[in-house]
């Protein structure tokens, strides 16, 4: 991928993931590390960050920024989340 497709890790870069429909690697600076974000994984973690309240959406964006483990542990939760969610739906 191209240095135009690498930002850093943050929930704006995310959005941009979702609004552009095209992954992209996101850059933790404290790590020096990329990790490839695909459109389905970002539009969960944007799916839960619209959900939760203000308190939350700050620790919820510290830690999709911080490292690549915290932002697969997040993904991880937002994923399982939004299936589960999805289940209800479809039973109803």
């Amino acid at each position: 991928m191209s240095a135009a497709t690498q930002r850093l890790a943050s929930i704006e870069a995310i959005r941009d993931i979702t609004a552009n429909r095209q992954a992209a690697k996101l850059r933790f600076p404290t790590t020096n590390r990329r990790v490839l974000c695909d459109i389905f994984t970002a539009s969960a973690i944007v799916a839960v960050y619209d959900a939760v309240n203000a308190d939350n959406k700050a620790k919820f964006a510290r830690m999709v920024a911080a490292s690549p483990a915290q932002f697969a542990r997040a993904a991880q939760f937002c994923l399982k989340h939004v299936e589960r969610q999805t289940r209800q739906i479809h039973k109803e």
